[in-house]
């Protein structure tokens, strides 16, 4: 299964944590497209700490725990709709 999850800037870091921590848990996702809005990103280095630039999957991966060379989460960047 492919989904695609949307992150905004609101408060409330940890429950996208938890729900992308299930989602590579669970074993029935193949693959997550991620958007993160800058302000999510933001809120959630304020919230958990979380140090995610634009586009980079690798620290997307290291924040879940998952390897560095994970291709579960597909990352991308804002102005890339298509």
């Amino acid at each position: 299964m492919e989904l695609t999850v949307a992150i905004t800037g609101a408060s409330g870091s940890i429950y996208a944590h938890r729900t992308l921590l299930h989602m590579a848990a669970s074993g029935a996702v193949e693959r997550v497209n991620l958007v993160m809005s800058r302000s999510a990103r933001v809120v959630a280095r304020v919230e958990l700490g979380a140090r995610i630039e634009e586009g980079d999957a690798g620290a997307v991966n290291e924040w879940l725990g998952l390897p560095p060379d994970s291709k579960l989460i597909r990352f991308h960047r804002l102005d890339n709709m298509a």
